[in-house]
C-alpha cells in the first residue's frame, strides 16, 4: 500500500466516525474554530494575505494577457 491510500484510508476513517458522532464532532469543531479565532491577529496573516494577493493579480493579469493574445491573434 503506497503512502497516498494509506492518507485515503485515514481520511475515510475519520469522515465514517464524524458521520456516527456528529454531535461530538461539531462541539469539537467549533471549540476549535472560537480557539482559532480568539488567538489568529490580522498583524499575524497580513504578509501571507499581500503575498499570496500579490500572487493573484499576477496569474489573473497572465490569464487576461493569454486571452487577449489568442483572440488578438485570430483576427
Amino acid at each position: 500500500m503506497d503512502t497516498n491510500s494509506i492518507h485515503l484510508v485515514d481520511a475515510n476513517d475519520v469522515i465514517h466516525q464524524i458521520s456516527q458522532n456528529r454531535e461530538v464532532a461539531e462541539a469539537v469543531f467549533y471549540q476549535v474554530k472560537s480557539s482559532f479565532c480568539s488567538e489568529v491577529a490580522f498583524e499575524d496573516v497580513q504578509p501571507v494575505y499581500v503575498t499570496l494577493l500579490d500572487d493573484y493579480r499576477k496569474a489573473r493579469k497572465q490569464y487576461a494577457n493569454g486571452m487577449l493574445s489568442i483572440h488578438c491573434n485570430d483576427n
